[in-house]
């Protein structure tokens, strides 16, 4: 089972900032998780569409301006950084696992982002809850070798992993509360990874190592890794 760092070391330290991408890599984590906003050229790695909770800034950030959201810090204290500093950052240290939360443009996207893989030699998975969106970016991408595609959901279909099958993707990335033996089999009969979000108690990693699930999102990845030794 692997470890993909949920938005960070978020238990630590403050979520999708450059502090907790660099604690987790430090824990030599498999993966880390984040989310991505457009705003004007640029992508920027924040989870909420509003950005009140987590700045104390009025308004939705695909309402602001770089200029302004440059002078936002999270939680008082960590700028919000953009996705190229985070690529530069990881490098082929781990997998990154970008959620794509809203997008302008998915040509943008992609163009920005092919770039940097090439300089940095990242290692790429794509996630959304917004499959149409997330299909937009995999046909763009397809003349791009070794990127995951990873279909989020929050909920356990009446068809199981079959959603995921149909869309083409790699992975069926679902709900720990929602996850079961049946999804998990099914998803690897049809040749499909299962990734579980977002799991930071003993039981549910236990429950879901023993289904077989292969990789599991945390805000705590040194504790999870720990755990996942004692359970191999």
């Amino acid at each position: 089972m692997q470890v993909i760092a949920h938005r960070g070391f978020s238990s630590h330290f403050s979520q999708n900032t450059l502090k907790a991408f660099e604690q987790a890599l430090l824990c030599n984590v498999h993966a880390i998780e984040l989310d991505i906003h457009q705003v004007e050229n640029e992508f920027v790695v924040f989870h909420d569409f509003n950005l009140q909770k987590l700045t104390g800034k009025l308004g939705r950030i695909d309402h602001i301006s770089l200029r302004e959201l440059a002078q936002c810090r999270v939680m008082k204290q960590d700028k919000i950084p953009l996705l190229c500093e985070v690529l530069a950052l990881v490098g082929e240290k781990a997998l990154v696992n970008i959620e794509i939360k809203s997008l302008i443009s998915a040509s943008d996207f992609c163009d920005y982002l092919i770039p940097l893989i090439e300089k940095h030699k990242n290692k790429i998975a794509l996630s959304s809850f917004n499959h149409p969106l997330l299909k937009e970016c995999q046909a763009k991408l397809s003349s791009v070798k070794g990127i995951k595609y990873g279909a989020l959901i929050a909920h356990l279909p009446l068809n199981y992993a079959t959603y995921a099958n149909d869309m083409t993707v790699d992975v069926a990335a679902i709900d720990c509360e929602s996850v079961n033996q049946t999804f998990v089999d099914d998803a690897h009969n049809k040749g499909l990874a299962v990734w579980s979000y977002t799991v930071n108690d003993l039981a549910t990693l236990k429950q879901l190592h023993s289904m077989g699930v292969d990789a599991i999102f945390t805000d705590n990845p040194k504790w999870a890794l720990e755990e996942i030794i004692l359970l191999n």
